[in-house]
């Protein structure tokens, strides 16, 4: 009678009490391979009544999913415009009609959008707009012993503007992860740069008695070098993660091609250097962990370094670019010789530096 006035368990779903199967098992003898299921069977269900059911819960998971894709969105999208501004900047921004509609406009229109993403979703600040922002405030010391406050103020609007670049361009960046996007904004640009800002079209042209350097859109051959080597090296990425769709690497091998054209004609010897580092790095560090098997690894990197072979043999003996390099390093040309003066120099005051480090800590510690 106690047992039946106190009724089923105040569960949603009736359960037999647990003391109850136990009885009747130690009344019949049951083994204890009858009891253990019964038993499981009586917590687990007991478990999934004193929760919320998974009808129930199904509305609110969908709105956690919905909520994930649609800030996953968020942040692609302003990935996305900020590599169309990159474009846009390098390539239409470079005729003087358009130079500051597009820089102004569109710095203001993706900084305002980051600015706002970052507020609402709580985005922190990235590492590397931190370090540009120490460095900002290191430059804030010259102030006690500037001479020439035009270029000062100059350079250190520059220094603001590529923290505030640096900084929403990281953001967005580390919260999408779609880098892809500024791959191919890299080729792209140079791309345009090579078919709209070089005038040269044959081989011909190219060669060590022309003495001609292109200057492209930006009219500076080196800044033309640059766009080239970040051309090569955004199809170098995008490459080693494409599909194997035949019309997207046909895409990026002619990119590839108007863009060593870029760095040729442009006859920067500091593209060229880093272009060649790129190149061993590129085989070396991402092909190979791509998940490949080892034998394409070393097929890739063979035909790799033997077309790098051929070209760089091109280059040095049928450009003017390659005479350039050989003239440097025979260092018979006067930019090489002051660049090593520099590069001196540069040594000179880092030895001071530490010099005076070291005897700071000295007359520190021992002090």
């Amino acid at each position: 009678m106690a047992l039946m006035q106190r009724g089923p368990p105040s569960h949603r779903t009736f359960l037999v009490p647990r003391r109850w199967t136990m009885g009747v098992a130690s009344q019949f003898g049951s083994s204890p391979r009858i009891k253990s299921p019964l038993a499981a069977v009586y917590e687990r269900r007991t478990e999934n009544s004193s929760r919320t059911s998974v009808a129930s819960n199904r509305p609110y998971k969908l709105r956690q999913q919905f909520a994930r894709a649609s800030r996953s969105d968020l942040w692609s999208i302003l990935t996305w415009g900020w590599a169309v501004y990159y474009f846009a900047v390098l390539s239409i921004g470079r005729y003087p009609e358009f130079e500051r509609t597009v820089i102004w406009t569109g710095a203001g229109i993706m900084g305002l959008l980051t600015v706002v993403a970052c507020v609402i979703r709580r985005a922190g600040v990235p590492a590397e707009a931190l370090t540009l922002m120490v460095f900002m405030v290191w430059t804030l010391t010259g102030i006690l012993s500037v001479e020439d406050w035009a270029s000062y103020q100059k350079y250190l609007k520059l220094v603001a503007e590529m923290v505030l670049v640096i900084g929403a361009v990281g953001s967005v960046l580390r919260h999408s992860g779609r880098v892809n996007f500024f791959y191919v904004a890299f080729l792209f640009v140079a791309v345009f740069n090579v078919l709209f800002g070089v005038k040269s079209a044959s081989l011909e042209e190219l060669s060590p008695d022309s003495l001609v350097r292109e200057t492209g859109l930006t009219g500076n051959a080196n800044a033309l070098g640059y766009y080239g080597f970040m051309g090569v090296l955004g199809a170098m990425a995008l490459w080693g993660e494409r599909s194997t769709a035949w019309v997207l690497g046909s895409v990026i091998l002619a990119g590839t091609a108007l863009s060593l054209y870029g760095i040729i004609v442009s006859g920067s010897r500091g593209a060229l250097l880093v272009l060649c580092l790129a190149t061993v790095l590129w085989v070396v560090m991402c092909y190979r962990g791509s998940g490949r098997r080892v034998w394409v690894v070393f097929v890739t990197a063979g035909v790799v370094i033997v077309l790098a072979f051929f070209v760089g043999q091109f280059i040095l003996k049928q450009t003017y670019l390659g005479d350039r390099v050989l003239l440097g390093i025979a260092r018979q040309e006067s930019s090489a010789e002051k660049r090593l003066d520099y590069l001196r120099m540069g040594l000179r005051v880092l030895e001071w530096v530490i010099c005076g480090y070291k005897s700071a800590f000295e007359a520190l510690f021992t002090g």
